[in-house]
């Protein structure tokens, strides 16, 4: 059987659609284009397993449950296109602020 998977109640959460006309592997897209705002795999407490390459095309990841980066509690890291006058860098957040970076040049 062929077609797009529709989720949710009248298909509120979104279609997962492989983006293939025929039965051969394709990329699965979920939330192309203007379909899904947001993605949530897993909840509270679960697991998420990546059993191949991870790939994150965002610069930036949150690693608590923080609302951002920059909150009062964001702890994570973001590639920081500009950097800090030595070309890009990855920048380390600690309770909202930038506590480490990393760059061309080393550890800072």
């Amino acid at each position: 059987m062929q077609g797009d998977l529709f989720v949710g109640p009248n298909n509120g959460a979104g279609k997962i659609n492989s983006g293939g006309t025929v039965a051969n592997p394709q990329n699965l897209s979920i939330g192309a284009g203007t379909e899904t705002a947001n993605l949530q795999l897993g909840r509270a407490g679960q697991l998420v397993d990546f059993n191949t390459l991870l790939r994150m095309n965002g610069n930036g990841m949150i690693m608590n449950n923080a609302a951002s980066l920059t909150a009062a509690n964001g702890f994570g890291i973001v590639l920081n296109p500009v950097g800090w006058g030595n070309g890009p860098s990855y920048d380390f957040y600690f309770n909202g602020m930038v506590l480490r970076y990393c760059d061309a040049t080393g550890w800072f």
